[in-house]
C-alpha cells in the first residue's frame, strides 16, 4: 500500500511505465524516475517451483504471478480500470549440460491475448562456443507491433581464431534490422579484430518524427592489448551492436 499525493505540479521528464514481468509484479512502483510515484492498494500473488539436481544446481524453474488491484490509482498517468494486471510467467530450463531454454510471457486478462513474450534457445559448450536462437513479441509499443527473430553465434575456427555473427529480422515488416559479423585473431597478450555491421538507425528528424527506414553500415578494424582493453574480447564482440548477446537463463 502507498498513499496518494497530488503530483500534478511536477513535470513529466523521465517517467515511463515499467513492465509487469514476474520480477516487476513485486516492485511496488509503476514508473521509472521520480516524476510520478504511484499510489498503490493492491495484492500480488505469485508462485515459483524449482527442480534441483544432485549437484545442487537448478535444472528447471517456473514462476507465475499477478497483481490484484483493490482500488483505482489516482495518479493521472496510472489510471487503469482493470482490477488485475496481466498474468506474468517465466520459465528457465537446463535440459542438458549444453542446452538451455528461457521463456517469458505476459497475458492480458481482459482479452486473454499475449501482450509480450520472449523466448531463447541456447546451445553452449563454453564461453567461446555457443549458438542462440531468440524471439520477442510486443503487441503494442507506441502504436507498433514488435515481432522479431534473431540468431547469434560464436565459434572458434582455429587455435587463435574466432568468428562471431548475429542477425535479427523484423517479422512484422519482413526486413532485416541488424546484421553483425566479426573475425578475431587472439594471442596471449593482444588481439586484432575486424567487424562489419548494418543496423537500423532510428533517427529523428527536425519535427521529432522517427525515421524507421534508414540504416547505418560500418566496417571497423580494432587492436586490443589485454590488461588495457579487455581480456574477454570474444564476449565483447557478442555484446556489441544494437541487439547484443544476452545470456537468456538465470539458473543458479
Amino acid at each position: 500500500y502507498t498513499s496518494y499525493e497530488d503530483q500534478s505540479h511536477i513535470g513529466l521528464y523521465d517517467t515511463t511505465a515499467l513492465l509487469t514481468d514476474v520480477n516487476g509484479l513485486f516492485r511496488g512502483q509503476e514508473f521509472t524516475g521520480l516524476d510520478r510515484i504511484s499510489d498503490n492498494d493492491q495484492i500480488t500473488v505469485g508462485a515459483t517451483s524449482r527442480i534441483i539436481d544432485d549437484n545442487n544446481r537448478e535444472q528447471f524453474v517456473i514462476s507465475l504471478g499477478q497483481i490484484f488491484y483493490l482500488s483505482d490509482s489516482q495518479v493521472t498517468t496510472a489510471v487503469d480500470d482493470r482490477n488485475r494486471s496481466a498474468l506474468a510467467g517465466e520459465l528457465d530450463w537446463r535440459f542438458d549440460d549444453s542446452w538451455f531454454v528461457h521463456s517469458a510471457v505476459q497475458i492480458a486478462t481482459d482479452n486473454d491475448k499475449v501482450e509480450r513474450s520472449s523466448m531463447a534457445l541456447e546451445y553452449r559448450l563454453d564461453a567461446t562456443r555457443l549458438v542462440q536462437l531468440s524471439h520477442r513479441f510486443v503487441r503494442d509499443l507506441s502504436g507498433e507491433t514488435i515481432d522479431q527473430f534473431g540468431v547469434s553465434a560464436s565459434w572458434p575456427i582455429g587455435e587463435n581464431w574466432q568468428v562471431v555473427g548475429r542477425s535479427y529480422r523484423d517479422l512484422e515488416r519482413d526486413r532485416s534490422i541488424e546484421n553483425y559479423f566479426g573475425l578475431q585473431y587472439e594471442s596471449c597478450c593482444w588481439a586484432v579484430r575486424i567487424v562489419a555491421q548494418r543496423s537500423l538507425s532510428n533517427r529523428y528528424d527536425v519535427t521529432g518524427q522517427q525515421n524507421t527506414n534508414e540504416f547505418d553500415s560500418s566496417i571497423a578494424l580494432q587492436f586490443i592489448f589485454k590488461g588495457i582493453g579487455s581480456s574477454r574480447s570474444n564476449r565483447a564482440m557478442l555484446e556489441d551492436g544494437m541487439f547484443g548477446y544476452r545470456q537468456p537463463y538465470v539458473l543458479n
